[in-house]
């Protein structure tokens, strides 16, 4: 029986091996055709790689030959172009300014290119660019004269205005950064020599000057020498802006006065100005300025009598914007027994304490197409009344800002104005917007600016009622957008707010 099993075993043992061995055999036949194939897949894996770094090699040569070629081309196109159309362009690159603050410092487009690097960049173009740049005046009438701490500024100077040719020259001197020797190192020291010089090439060609904006420091020494500059005869002068940095440009010998008649003594043939702004002393206006459209005087010391004269002065105003630094609370002066008439005033600014001064003679001036009014630093409510009810009829834009929480009895002075379309208030409180939600003030309002401060929730309920009463009344839907001036408003409010009308910050 134990040998039967044997033989038994033997012969499975046999089959298996028989079997295995022809799976040995197979598999070797396998293995030696899947390395033919492997050894041809890497000769065409490295036939593919070395076509790809060539590819790519010619492409990188082809490019750089096609940038070559580009560059070529556009040089060429640039040297090829009319006269007339290359002065297109130079003219369109200089063109004036819309608004006519927007060729000062203070009033240029962060995005643009500086005004006066404009030729350079041109005249670096190509030879025939700079050729056609050179011969361009216009384009170099734009001269941002450096502060006077060097000779390299008069040199600068002469260059600009030699190739200025005859053009109407546009001159900012932005120099209130500029303090005397005493307190900087001798090579950044104000100069008053150099600035002597800078004056003396203005003056030479002052019968050109068109627009001159002059900010100084008021501790440096060129106050003796603006003046000299101004007596220059200016006849296509058409804006002029003259600063300190500060309100310490006094006269020696009335040193708690700033100087009255100032800009009248220096400014003796400007036939043509338009725009005045100044914070250093005042025009004492006469027939020789009545064509003044825009002026602004900042924070002067200025009497009744002096402010009374610039109105009488300045018909045909269309921008006026008064800063008084003189306390007028305890009494202003009385205006003289007659009414100005302003009849092309659009645009109205009161600051600091010019609201009290003007609030006691508002009965005596007349501004029949006055449409903005602002009001910022307002010192007296009373006086708010008496202007508020004399310009009730045409005002549609009103900016109102105080150093105190609005009430209702804020809301109830300014809801006489029923033509707004748009108001910008500072720091409304509940009862100011509860007025309104009352009285239905304002039935034509269509922009809300906020500018807040120390607010509290309150305030911000307050508000959204108001926008939600505005919103379900048929009367006063006219509110198309909420603005915070401020954008530090909780989020809550904005989305409420939002539910009934656009809300914007900036």
């Amino acid at each position: 029986m134990a040998l039967q099993s044997v033989h038994s075993r033997l012969t499975f043992n046999d089959s298996a091996l028989r079997q295995l061995r022809e799976r040995e055999a197979a598999l070797l036949l396998a293995e030696e055709r899947a390395c033919v194939a492997l050894q041809a897949a890497q000769d065409a894996l490295d036939t593919v790689r070395s076509e790809l770094q060539d590819v790519r090699g010619r492409s990188a040569d082809i490019a750089s030959t096609n940038n070559d070629l580009r560059a070529s081309l556009s040089a060429r196109l640039l040297r090829s172009v009319p006269s007339e159309l290359l002065y297109r362009i130079f003219v369109d690159t200089v063109s004036n300014p819309r608004d006519w603050k927007g060729w000062m410092p203070s009033g240029c487009d962060p995005l643009d290119p500086p005004r006066d690097t404009i030729p350079f960049t041109l005249a670096a173009v190509c030879r025939r660019w700079r050729r056609e740049a050179i011969r361009m005046g216009r384009l170099w009438s734009f001269i941002v004269v450096p502060p006077p701490v060097g000779t390299a500024v008069l040199d600068y100077l002469a260059v600009m205005l030699e190739r200025s040719q005859a053009a109407p020259l546009d001159i900012i001197m932005e120099w209130n950064a500029v303090v005397p020797s005493s307190r900087r190192s001798q090579q950044q020291a104000f100069s008053t020599d150099i600035c002597r010089g800078v004056f003396d090439q203005l003056g030479e060609v002052a019968q050109r000057l068109r627009r001159v904006y002059c900010r100084l420091h008021s501790s440096c020494d060129a106050a003796p020498l603006l003046r000299q500059f101004l007596l220059y005869p200016t006849p296509q002068l058409q804006e002029l802006a003259v600063e300190a940095s500060s309100l310490e440009w006094r006269d020696r010998d009335r040193p708690d006065e700033l100087v009255d008649g100032f800009m009248d003594r220096c400014l003796p043939h400007c036939p043509q100005l338009r725009k005045l702004h100044t914070n250093i002393a005042h025009p004492l206006c006469s027939d020789g300025y009545s064509s003044l459209t825009h002026l602004v005087l900042e924070y002067l010391a200025l009497s009744g009598t002096a402010v009374w004269e610039v109105l009488r002065g300045c018909r045909v105003l269309v921008h006026l914007d008064i800063a008084l630094i003189k306390d007028y609370t305890k009494g202003p002066p009385a205006p003289a027994p007659f009414t100005v008439v302003l009849p092309a005033l659009r645009t109205f600014l009161l600051r600091s304490f010019s609201d009290t001064l003007f609030g006691a003679w508002i009965d005596h001036l007349t501004v029949p197409s006055l449409q903005t009014l602002e009001m910022r630093e307002v010192t007296s409510l009373g006086a708010t009344s008496r202007i508020m009810a004399h310009v009730s009829n045409t005002v549609i834009s009103l900016v109102y800002c105080t150093y105190e929480t609005l009430g209702r009895a804020d809301a109830e002075k300014l809801s006489v104005l029923e033509n707004l379309r748009r108001v910008t208030v500072s720091e409304p409180g509940a009862d100011f917007y509860r007025y309104l939600i009352e009285n239905d003030a304002w039935p034509k309002l269509e922009s809300l600016c906020l500018v807040f401060g120390d607010t509290e929730e309150e305030d911000h309920r307050a508000l959204v009622d108001f926008a939600r009463t505005r919103k379900e009344s048929a009367e006063t839907a006219t509110l198309e957008r909420v603005v915070f001036a401020d954008g530090e408003q909780p989020r809550w409010l904005a989305n409420n707010v939002g539910l009934y009308t656009s809300v914007h910050a900036r």
